[in-house]
């Protein structure tokens, strides 16, 4: 919430027009008396910090000087002076509030309509005069206290002094400092959320938002560790190609490859270029599923470069698939299939 507190619990608006018709008729002053009265008591006085710095005579009394044009004369660091009836908003909160009495000048404070939403720290500016100013305190009469005593209750209606005594309630593990521009007031209304998200991978990145406005990355042990038997095995229906001449098979993925003699034929999905001593060797990896025929080893497998448009060739080599224990060892006998 922000902007200035709602009128249906103030009563200075409708002073005048509870007063019986011949009291604002013939006193009129005594009407305007009495909504001043009230308004004082539901006005806050605010504590700034810095000053006007306007040039001033050295007389008995406060002279300001003037220039031609009847404006006060100020330093160049000046950033200008409240003025009664003018309204002030506050750069964080975003509230609102009328100034009633400017006494700025000698005691660094004014008298505002009641705000308790200003925050502690926050820069206050005056909308029709433009002059700027620190908050160092609020606090609103005694009256009006009272007449909101059960709303400070609820952290949206709260004074800002007392948001510590919530924090102390229901976040006393959280620092006290967090994020620059990070409300206050919104975090002890959510803290639920990362209670409930505390320990999870969400928990941990709200938290990192909340201390520090970051992004944080989530690193798990499990994505860095070395797992005994965790080979992925695969299935895969393969033929391994001596390249003839300039044929390169790595141009011909996607395309049909064909056994000249066995007439077999498959779609080669990928290739892998290895070495056998000085033999370079492309094994085609095949979808299984556009396998016909069985290649034979020895034959001339063919296919298309799709790069050159034009026919390429290699010689199919035969591939170890079984193989007999001759001569058995500390854990084979001659018995036991390869």
């Amino acid at each position: 919430m922000s902007g200035t507190p709602t009128l249906q619990n103030k009563v200075s608006p409708h002073i005048e027009s509870q007063l019986p018709d011949f009291v604002r008729e013939d006193h009129a002053l005594f009407s305007l008396f009495l909504k001043y009265y009230y308004e004082f008591l539901e006005a806050g006085e605010l504590t700034l910090t810095g000053s006007n710095e306007f040039l001033v005579e050295e007389t008995l009394t406060k002279n300001f000087i003037l220039d031609e044009q009847g404006d006060n004369v100020v330093l160049e660091e000046s950033v200008g002076k409240f003025v009664a009836g003018e309204t002030i908003v506050g750069a964080i909160t975003k509230a609102t509030a009328r100034v009633l009495v400017d006494d700025f000048d000698s005691n660094n404070r004014l008298f505002t309509t009641s705000q308790q939403l200003f925050e502690i720290g926050e820069t206050i500016t005056g909308q029709t005069s433009g002059a700027t100013s620190t908050v160092s305190s609020y606090r609103a009469n005694p009256v009006q206290n009272i007449q909101q005593l059960l709303d400070y209750a609820d952290v949206d209606n709260t004074v800002y002094s007392f948001l510590d005594k919530f924090r102390d309630s229901f976040m006393e593990a959280m620092p006290n400092t967090v994020a620059d521009g990070l409300s206050k007031r919104k975090l002890i209304k959510n803290i639920k959320d990362m209670y409930a998200a505390k320990g999870t991978e969400n928990g941990h990145k709200l938290f990192f938002r909340i201390l520090f406005n970051e992004e944080a990355t989530i690193t798990y042990p499990r994505d860095n560790l070395l797992r005994p038997s965790d080979g992925k095995w695969t299935t895969d229906k393969v033929i391994r190609i001596v390249e003839t001449g300039t044929s390169d098979f790595n141009n011909a993925i996607g395309e049909t490859v064909t056994g000249t003699i066995s007439g077999a034929t498959a779609i080669i999905a990928a290739v892998i270029k290895f070495r056998e001593g000085a033999t370079q060797i492309a094994e085609l990896n095949l979808d299984a599923n556009s396998v016909t025929g069985t290649f034979q080893a020895g034959e001339t497998g063919t296919t298309i470069d799709t790069g050159l448009d034009l026919e390429i060739s290699g010689t199919i080599k035969s591939i170890v698939v079984l193989g007999n224990v001759l001569t058995g060892g500390a854990y084979y006998s001659t018995s036991d299939p390869v």
